[in-house]
């Protein structure tokens, strides 16, 4: 064997060993994007919640002020059909925001989890594009090899 049969197989080989590194390197980047999208979701959860208490919190306390209030007026907190109509209309706005605020939450954490899907397959296609390269590159260096020995 020659020395230039031998560099065109071992460039074959390079190329080969080249396009692997490069399928394995996407399947990696996808499978990184895929675990950030999962850390921000997770984010976005804890950041939902958190908005929930602190509209819980404030809830609680403008109850304790409304209290203080009508008691400071002489209402009777307890029969006053006015102060528990007030009350119940405090709940449902309180009800109301903490759904509008899981509802966005959702719809974020919905399209991240998309997002990450996407760069998965995203990744895959490349996967599989690196792959055949490598498979083409092997093909290629066999037909060359063979011009070159006949």
């Amino acid at each position: 064997m020659d020395f230039f049969t031998m560099a065109q197989i071992a460039s074959t080989g390079l190329k080969f060993a080249s396009a692997m590194n490069a399928r394995q390197a996407a399947q990696d980047t996808a499978a990184n994007r895929m675990y950030q999208q999962q850390l921000q979701i997770n984010q976005n959860k804890i950041q939902a919640r958190d908005k929930a208490n602190q509209r819980e919190s404030q809830f609680a306390t403008a109850q304790a002020s409304n209290r203080a209030l009508f008691s400071y007026l002489n209402r009777d907190i307890g029969s006053d059909r006015s102060y528990a109509a007030f009350l119940r209309k405090q709940q449902e706005t309180k009800g109301e925001d903490i759904a509008a605020i899981q509802f966005t939450s959702s719809a974020q954490q919905a399209q991240m989890l998309a997002q990450g899907q996407e760069s998965l397959v995203e990744g895959q296609i490349k996967a599989k594009q690196y792959a055949m390269s490598g498979l083409t590159t092997i093909a290629t260096g066999l037909y060359q090899y063979d011009l070159t020995r006949t």
